[in-house]
């Protein structure tokens, strides 16, 4: 495939996308790593996928790989598998499951076990320096056993045994292929496999969740921007995203969040409510998805205004004041009407006014020495958004008047 294109980069990206469609899953989520197995490297290396994980599915929602169509169906299928948590209407890292104990752990089956002859007959002798049998009879390798490294030491030493010399020889892979499948190495998967907080079992990682949300807000632009958008996949899309920001903890109460709802945490484990508060991860994604539900989208240099994520009760029923910090120190208090709503940007406010007649964005500027731009589309002239980033104080404020037949509900 690599000599069917003339750029290795489009070979790559044909790749990717093969890899992308290898990663669909039976129950239509998407594998977010695989397992390679080198039991036999010169025969063949054996792929396989791991348990469900939240990871995978914003990976591939962030891939602008799925069509909105698609986009929908993995987010309704992430509602409906073991990753949601209803108790927190949100979702976990990975389905939580029960581990075994202590003693579970590394013991050899006794259909392995029955496949080696080495290994019957260190127990039949009591040769305890390769495997041993505790007081309940389960078999498992010698303590200090404790990687392959150390087992093929130890099969090197047993190997000078005149009468073991051969049959180590012809089991030393059975061997290797028994001690991986007892500890099962390969899908080791940190504290994420082996602990119930801090990101592990039963977890809600927040951080996480936000990254979730981000990858729907961005499907949503995708298709909000696209030369033949459909509105009803565009609600659709939006509904999904609102269903699941409704999880996150600005969206609670305190008792159900289990801390005050607004202040960023780490994880929520499932044996408590939300845990290690701090400026985590978190904050970057929510700033971005609000500013994305505000409209304010960046390209080619400039703001590109597409508020079709808003919704009606965003903006104020009643008449309110806007007290505003402008770069130059000063303060001001903006007297906001009913049907308006107003944030900064760069320190500069920004006042949108919803109109039911109008059907188009009506921008204007707002210049410090009193003068005004009114710019005629949805697209900031590149002049003007230097001027707001760069916090020149030449801007006073930007007033938007929106078409409430734009706005999501």
């Amino acid at each position: 495939l690599f000599y069917m294109y003339d750029r290795p980069l489009d070979a790559t990206e044909e790749w990717l996308k093969i890899t992308l469609v290898s990663a669909k899953r039976k129950d239509a989520l998407m594998d977010s790593y695989n397992l390679l197995s080198y039991e036999n490297p010169k025969e063949e290396i054996m792929v396989t996928g791991l348990y469900e994980m939240l990871e995978g599915q914003v990976s591939s929602l962030s891939a602008d790989y799925l069509n909105s169509t698609d986009v929908i169906k993995l987010v309704d299928q992430m509602f409906d598998s073991a990753l949601y948590t209803a108790g927190q209407k949100s979702f976990l890292l990975y389905p939580d499951r029960k581990l075994p104990n202590f003693l579970e752990k590394g013991i050899i089956p006794e259909k392995e076990l029955s496949r080696s002859n080495l290994l019957k007959d260190m127990l039949r002798c009591e040769d305890k320096s390769l495997v041993k049998a505790d007081a309940n009879g389960a078999v498992r390798f010698a303590p200090l056993i404790e990687n392959s490294e150390a087992l093929e030491s130890v099969l090197g030493s047993l190997s000078v045994k005149p009468e073991l010399t051969e049959l180590i020889k012809s089991e030393k892979n059975l061997i290797h292929s028994i001690y991986e499948k007892a500890f099962s190495h390969d899908t080791f998967t940190g504290r994420s496999g082996g602990m119930f907080s801090y990101e592990g079992l039963g977890c809600i990682y927040w951080h996480q969740v936000s990254k979730l949300l981000l990858a729907i807000q961005e499907c949503f632009f995708r298709e909000s921007e696209a030369t033949n958008s459909d509105p009803t996949l565009l609600k659709e899309l939006g509904e999904r995203y609102y269903k699941v920001r409704a999880g996150i903890g600005s969206n609670k109460t305190a008792q159900e969040f289990g801390a005050f709802p607004t202040d960023p945490y780490s994880h929520t484990p499932s044996h408590a409510g939300a845990q290690q508060p701090g400026m985590t991860g978190q904050v970057k994604e929510e700033i971005i998805t609000r500013f994305g539900e505000l409209g304010i989208r960046i390209h080619s240099g400039t703001i590109h205004l597409n508020p079709r994520l808003l919704k009606r009760m965003e903006f104020s029923q009643d008449r309110r004041i806007f007290k505003v910090l402008h770069v130059d120190g000063s303060r001001e208090c903006i007297n906001l009407d009913a049907d308006e709503l107003a944030f900064t940007y760069c320190q500069v406010p920004f006042i949108y006014k919803l109109c039911e007649s109008a059907k188009t964005i009506k921008i204007v500027a707002n210049y410090s020495h009193e003068n005004e731009q009114e710019i005629t589309s949805n697209i900031f002239p590149r002049t003007l958004y230097k001027s707001i980033t760069r916090r020149d104080g030449n801007i006073r404020r930007i007033k938007v008047t929106i078409p409430s037949s734009i706005l999501l509900v």
